[in-house]
């Protein structure tokens, strides 16, 4: 009856409920046959939406990476290929036009990136799934607004050679350098990478097919609002933006002989040119750069015309803002950077990585567990530490999941050192409960509230060492430490009440 009256308690029912939620969160799937296409970077593949299984490329099966890898290994540069995979819908199965292989750096390659099939709603980093991490430093100070901006060009030039949301993120140290962390498949070759980051693209701006200024033209853009002009207001129905740029005189004259040869439509401030102004890198459109030409501006050789646009939302016309600041500086970064470090690691290597972790993992919980038996010569207290202990790493994955924490082999360490600092705090509850010199002293709840003094004080020394880990070594630790913050504080506040409440039917039972 104890027992039954154990699944009454707030603390089980929480503990129950948050390891629930924890794995609708995480959502294992069982059926992982195939390879994920994570990135196209073809032109003649474009159709093919990212996220799709493939399920066989030129006649072979393709039911992991290693059918994958064999597969490629057949195919020789020039070679016609088609791909076989699984639409968004998960049931309509789509084999691709034939396409031509080509090569790159002495490889084969078909202009995919591809992993293994996720077993989970878990994210993991490029050192598990596969991919090439590259961390770039500006050659000169920079300010938050200024990093930002470049992170808006570096976007553009890798959304125009058909890498879409790839991961780009800032870093900082303790010595307040800042770098920007580029995360990219790994189909792609480290001299194309240096080649995107660091080239000089070729920038225009078209009315119609006729360029009226190049990059070479645009000699700056407004992105602070300081001695130029930049503003985000509201008006009826909505925000504009407007911001402005300096041109050369000879991309002025161009621009107003081509807009004198444009008719008007509709008046007053609605009064736009019939033609729009398009922006293109390297021959490439540049998506959402078809801009109207204001009356006001036809046939004048404005050097400093302002750049304008609409939408519902603040958050929304500032975003459309930057991407257009981000477009007209495509040409050229604002300041030189520099590449720190690239690191490359295959998918296949990364899923090994993964595979040997989780061995480490059971063998570390396993190896605990067998110790906590021996110690206390008893299942009835191993069984619930055991059952706690995996709760606490379930209920600590289902959070990062909610909030898309990613995972890379720094933040598994962190989980397997917490899962340690967990079993200590169980150890400690319940040696302090079951301490034979104390029993007729001490009431059970006094116990209990000697032990969480004991915890609550390793709690708040480890938070606080692991914070300033967040900023170290330019974010390297960051997966480490903010892991190991999840999982103790999960711990404290979640499962260390809900075994102190199981230890205590153990000890009247």
């Amino acid at each position: 009856m104890k027992w039954v009256n154990l699944f009454k308690d707030w603390r089980i029912i929480l503990m129950l409920s948050a390891l629930i939620i924890s794995i609708i969160a995480i959502n294992p799937r069982f059926d992982t046959t195939g390879v994920l296409i994570t990135s196209v970077s073809t032109p003649a593949l474009n159709y093919i939406p990212t996220g799709v299984k493939m399920i066989n490329l030129n006649g072979i099966a393709v039911n992991n990476l290693t059918d994958y890898d064999y597969a490629l290994s057949t195919i020789k540069p020039g070679d016609s290929v088609t791909i076989t995979y699984i639409g968004l819908d998960n049931n309509q199965v789509s084999t691709s036009y034939p396409f031509l292989a080509m090569e790159e750096d002495g490889e084969t390659k078909i202009g995919l990136a591809v992993s293994t099939i996720p077993f989970s709603n878990l994210e993991f980093g490029l050192d598990l799934n596969g991919g090439t991490k590259v961390i770039l430093k500006p050659e000169v100070e920079v300010t938050n607004e200024e990093l930002t901006n470049i992170i808006g060009i570096i976007e553009q030039r890798l959304n125009v050679y058909g890498f879409k949301e790839i991961p780009i993120n800032t870093l900082s140290d303790f010595s307040g350098n800042d770098y920007i962390k580029v995360e990219l498949p790994s189909s792609v070759s480290v001299s194309k990478i240096e080649d995107l980051l660091q080239h000089e693209g070729v920038f225009e701006a078209r009315i119609g097919n006729n360029t009226v200024f190049t990059g070479d033209d645009i000699l700056t853009v407004c992105v602070t609002g300081v001695d130029c002009q930049l503003q985000i207001k509201a008006v009826q129905g909505g925000f504009i933006f407007q911001f402005e740029l300096a041109i050369s005189e000879e991309g002025a004259e161009r621009f107003a002989n081509k807009t004198s040869q444009l008719a008007m439509t509709g008046i007053g401030t609605n009064c736009y040119l019939n033609e729009t102004i398009n922006f293109y890198l390297d021959n490439e459109f540049l998506d959402g750069s078809d801009l109207k030409i204001s009356c006001d501006l036809q046939g004048l050789p404005e050097r400093n015309p302002i750049i304008s646009g609409g939408g519902q939302t603040r958050d929304e016309v500032k975003e459309d803002m930057k991407k257009l600041q981000s477009m007209l500086q495509s040409k050229n970064l604002p300041v030189g950077l520099s590449i720190e470090s690239v690191e490359v690691i295959s998918p296949k290597l990364g899923q090994e990585f993964l595979q040997n972790i989780l061995y480490v993992f059971l063998l570390a919980i396993l190896g605990v567990d067998v110790l906590i038996a021996i110690k206390y010569k008893s299942f009835r207290i191993a069984i619930p530490i055991i059952i706690v202990t995996l709760s606490e790493i379930i209920i600590t994955l289902g959070v990062a999941t909610l909030f898309s924490w990613t995972f890379d082999l720094a933040a598994i360490a962190g989980l397997i050192a917490s899962v340690g600092t967990g079993v200590d705090d169980q150890i400690v509850i319940t040696d302090e409960v079951l301490n034979e010199d104390k029993k007729e002293e001490l009431s059970f709840k006094q116990k209990v509230k000697n032990a969480f003094f004991i915890v609550f004080a390793t709690f708040t020394t480890s938070i606080a060492v692991m914070i300033p880990l967040t900023q170290a070594g330019a974010g390297i630790l960051k997966g480490f430490a903010t892991t190991t913050i999840i999982a103790i504080s999960v711990g404290v506040l979640i499962t260390r009440p809900a075994y102190a409440r199981i230890l205590e039917i153990i000890s009247k039972d």
